[in-house]
């Protein structure tokens, strides 16, 4: 019994996840269709506003249509993902080469090389990192949202009573 409820907590994972990263995408394309930023730093920055209004969002809708609370950790696989490119980025960096010239960490992470060396390398590890993280994070913090919006909490009533 306790192999098939961690299959299908496994299975809804995988799909809160796929959701939150592919569903964000699948969204968000036809709203690239209505704005066309005139720079690669317009590009970065619709990109993360866009991808961090509608994961949070899908994460809200999600959660008040199946009611699952594992969408609330769709976080920590893109952050385990995150952070150890940020390791192997700073690893990097103290044995800069000159084959692999970057400004460090943040200017990776933040997709700042790309509006510096318009080059499709230097743009890959934001959209292949950071915005994974992103959209992940917001979808986990919509599902949370979407838990307290659906379970309100209220204080307690504090009954007094009045002497005449």
């Amino acid at each position: 019994m306790a192999a098939m409820r961690l299959i299908r907590n496994v299975g809804l994972y995988l799909g809160h996840l796929l959701n939150a990263l592919i569903g964000t995408a699948i969204v968000t394309t036809p709203i690239w269709k209505f704005n066309h930023p005139a720079s690669v730093a317009g590009i970065l920055w619709q990109e993360t506003i866009i991808s961090i209004c509608c994961a949070a969002l899908i994460g809200f809708g999600v959660y008040m249509w199946r009611r699952s609370k594992i969408g609330a950790w769709i976080w920590t696989l893109p952050t385990v993902w995150f952070a150890f490119h940020a390791l192997s980025v700073l690893s990097l960096a103290h044995s800069q080469s000159v084959l692999v010239p970057t400004g460090g960490l943040w200017p990776q992470i933040f997709g700042f090389d790309c509006t510096d060396k318009a080059a499709v390398t230097y743009c890959r590890n934001f959209f292949e990192f950071t915005v994974a993280f992103v959209r992940s994070v917001a979808y986990s913090l919509g599902t949370v949202g979407g838990f307290y919006f659906a379970n309100p909490v209220t204080p307690p009533v504090i009954e007094t009573k009045v002497v005449m």
